[in-house]
């Protein structure tokens, strides 16, 4: 969206009708491909959680959080997977402090 606001500001002089669009295209085409590939990527290397879990908390997060889900959401999905991890090897009551 930031490219788009961008873009149009340039747009309003005549001479600047190319830089306009040329950074409407850079912001849609490169940067926030980029983003949308890296970022998952980089997120899931360093958190042991899949890439496509990853993605899907991302988008999840966001679509609920906003901006915050960007973070919130990864998050979220990842405590839920180690809350059913606990589960299956009968341990919850020790995740959550209590005595057997």
């Amino acid at each position: 969206m930031a490219s788009l606001d961008s873009s149009q500001h340039l747009s309003f002089d005549k001479w600047a009708d190319f830089a306009g669009i040329l950074l409407f295209l850079w912001g849609i085409l490169f940067v926030s491909t980029i983003d949308n590939f890296l970022r998952p990527y980089i997120l899931s290397k360093r958190s042991n959680l899949p890439v496509v879990i990853s993605v899907i908390g991302t988008i999840g997060g966001l679509y609920f959080f906003g901006i915050a889900g960007l973070l919130l959401g990864p998050l979220i999905l990842a405590y839920v997977l180690i809350i059913i991890e606990f589960y299956q090897m009968g341990k919850l009551n020790e995740l959550f402090g209590g005595n057997k």
